[in-house]
């Protein structure tokens, strides 16, 4: 297949990095430092990181309700009840401890009642507080600070740029307790070398969240937040856009957008219908139709599928104007752009679907009545990748986007001059994936593959540097593009991760900066090698072995590395007309 044409006007292959409470895993804010602003190797990652923050862990507010709690009623009666019936001591020992006043006393401390979503207001009260906080202290360099949530309160650097989302995905494997299956087996979103094992412990994961994940409504949906499942509307949901890019001063947040706000689609029981006309692998997990239920079967559940797909792409069409909506009317991210969401599934919608206009949330046709939102925005957000079954080849995945992106930039538009459409792709679980949606001219493509390969002990070895012959790009390769440092192997090997990388993991320092116990380690180094590096794979080996945090630190550092020199290298072959050869030299190491 060939890659879309290079242009010097493309903007450069972006990582999303899914970000945990605000903030980029495993790193302090002082690596956060060293690693993206200190040398000329950290524009590399300024240039192609992005950092995703989420509304479903950074702007939940607790609701406290003014109404008394029968368990407090309950135990005011009773102390009063015992105060009344028991005569009053009169000696010393009756202190001012028991004085009614103070005796049995109901705490004063309350307990949420329930939990919201941010609003400007609120944000307000925060970042004052905060910002009288930070005046008591003269050391803080105030010119550096910009006074705003995300910066002040989440603590994102200013030199990062940031992205909003609803969420990442809603059936997915971020979060550590919710990485186990109903067997004990950990479902990791990385790509498994068992790929059966991989689509039953998916298919596990499945069935067990799908009965507590609750259906959306046709003007709200339901996130998983760290305090359970919460409700979002579309109005609530630009509320907390707004709060986060609140400012004390004329400085903002750096954003590159918001995604709008979309929901889950569950075809779980039409997967086999829905890709009839695929090449499924032979005991994937999904269990197959039987051969006595007929085509009028599968022409049943393909049509139910249909009608999921049509409503959520029709609920999305409309919850992205209510949000545009709101947005502008609260006055914050004025030059940041609202990335239109659009899920996967969307593809198998004819084209008359796709470019129609929708009602409004009152069933009224207003004055955005001929707006389409796909065809006029120019930045537009692929969801749902984490929903598609994995059974599936890369390929037949990667025709679907492209059948997608071809009709959406197919649809007529009302303005004179359109900008070229940006396309976004919100939670790949696998490198195949990046580079299929690479080949597709997706700019910006989102995952959490950095953190899981870290959690499992797994880190990235991937060459970039191409063969200079055709021969040599066909022939097989021996080494992988990963090891595990869970493996006994590594226990006394003490190269770095990758010969000549520059991370902070693998980098090389002096012997002198080295204990003198180190140096029985260095026997398979090289001995025109002075140095050693910062850390072999023996000291993450043990690290893991003792389940010790640094070494999801030193992987998550190693990997977020590799997934830059990626994303730098495919920039620069798109820029050359040698993006489709990168990526089958980079697919035969995976």
């Amino acid at each position: 297949m060939t890659s879309p044409a290079a242009s010097t006007t493309m903007p450069p292959f972006r990582l999303l990095l899914h970000s945990r409470d605000g903030c980029i895993p495993h790193l302090t804010p002082r690596l956060v430092d060293q690693i993206f602003r200190q040398d000329d190797e950290s524009r590399r990652y300024r240039d192609h990181v992005v950092l995703g923050i989420a509304v479903r862990d950074t702007c939940i507010a607790p609701v406290y309700s003014n109404k008394r709690n029968r368990d407090d009623d309950r135990l005011m009666y009773e102390s009063k009840k015992r105060r009344t019936c028991e005569p009053r001591k009169k000696d010393s020992s009756s202190s001012v401890n028991d004085t009614p006043s103070n005796s049995n006393k109901v705490s004063d401390a309350k307990k949420p009642s329930g939990y919201t979503f941010l609003t400007p207001d609120k944000t307000r009260a925060i970042c004052e507080a905060v910002n009288s906080n930070d005046a008591l202290t003269p050391t803080i360099d105030k010119e550096k600070h910009a006074m705003n949530y995300i910066h002040d309160y989440l603590r994102v650097p200013s030199f990062i740029q940031t992205m909003v989302v609803p969420t990442f995905a809603f059936i997915n494997g971020e979060d550590d307790d919710n990485k186990r299956c109903g067997n004990g087996n950990t479902f990791i979103s990385s790509k498994s070398s068992d790929n059966k094992q991989y689509e039953k412990n998916k298919q596990q994961y499945t069935n067990k969240k799908k009965d507590i994940i609750p259906k959306g409504s046709q003007n709200a949906v339901a996130i998983d937040t760290p305090h359970g499942w919460q409700s979002i509307t579309p109005e609530q949901y630009g509320g907390a856009v707004a709060s986060l890019d609140y400012s004390c001063q004329d400085k903002v947040a750096s954003s590159v957008g918001t995604v709008g706000l979309f929901d889950h689609i569950d075809i779980t029981n039409h997967a086999h219908a829905l890709f009839s006309d695929h090449c499924l692998e032979k005991d994937s997990g999904i269990p197959d139709q039987d051969e006595t239920s007929g085509a009028d079967a599968v022409a049943t559940l393909t049509k139910q599928a249909m009608k999921k797909i049509t409503t959520s792409f029709q609920k999305c069409t409309s919850w992205t104007r209510r949000v545009q909506t709101s947005i502008s009317s609260s006055g914050c991210f004025k030059d940041s752009p609202i990335w239109s969401p659009v899920n996967i599934f969307s593809s198998f919608l004819p084209a008359h679907v796709l470019a129609k206009s929708f009602l409004d949330k009152n069933g009224q046709r207003d004055q955005l009545s001929d707006y389409n939102v796909l065809s006029e925005s120019s930045n537009v957000a692929i969801v749902g990748w984490e929903a598609l079954p994995s059974n599936i080849h890369h390929s037949k995945k990667q025709a679907e986007l492209k059948k997608l992106i071809q009709r959406i930039q197919s649809m007529p538009s009302t303005k004179s001059q359109q900008p070229p459409k940006q396309f976004l792709l919100l939670a790949v679980n696998d490198v195949a994936s990046i580079l299929d949606a690479s080949r597709e001219g997706v700019s910006i493509i989102g995952t959490d593959l950095v953190r899981s390969l870290s959690i499992d002990g797994i880190a990235l070895t991937l060459d970039f540097t191409l063969p200079t012959s055709d021969i040599e790009l066909t022939a097989p390769i021996s080494t992988g593009g990963r090891i595990n440092l869970n493996e006994k192997q590594y226990a006394n090997d003490c190269k770095p991760l990758i010969q000549g990388c520059a991370c902070l993991t693998c980098r090389f320092r002096t012997t002198s900066n080295r204990a003198v116990g180190y140096q029985h380690f260095a026997t398979e180094l090289s001995s025109t090698e002075p140095d050693y590096p910062s850390f072999s794979r023996a000291y993450i080996h043990h690290l893991i072995q003792a389940n010790e945090m640094l070494a999801d630190t030193l992987l998550f550092i190693h990997n977020l590395h590799q997934m830059v020199i990626l994303f730098h290298k495919l920039s620069e072959a798109r820029a050359a007309s040698q993006l489709e050869s990168l990526c089958l030299w980079v697919e035969k190491q995976l």
